[in-house]
């Protein structure tokens, strides 16, 4: 059914880093105004979603675990996520969280 969780597996903030090369499914692209939103509201409503490829990739996504991911002059900034049925949480240690904060916001 559309309200089970497609997806049981968690991907741990710490280890994406290294996992993200070999992540092929479950990984919603975004831009940088996408990003930084994500990081400030730190769960964001599917309507609240400004983007409409965003939002369509997250609703297309089902619940469960998966990657936001941000490439900027070849660099891969990630976030670890979980999609629920209208809302998405962020999945991240406070200290990676600060540090997109200043990197992004500031």
């Amino acid at each position: 059914s559309e309200m089970c969780i497609r997806d049981r597996r968690r991907v741990c903030q710490d280890a994406i880093g290294v996992l993200l090369p070999f992540i092929s499914k479950r990984i919603v692209e975004v831009d940088l105004e996408s990003f930084k939103h994500f990081i400030q509201v730190k769960n964001v409503k599917h309507e609240d979603v400004v983007n409409p490829e965003v939002k369509k990739a997250l609703g297309d996504l089902g619940q469960g675990c998966f990657v936001l991911v941000l490439t900027q002059n070849g660099i891969k900034d990630s976030l670890v996520c979980h999609n629920f049925k209208s809302s998405v949480s962020l999945m991240c240690p406070k200290e990676f969280l600060e540090s997109f904060y200043i990197r992004y916001l500031f």
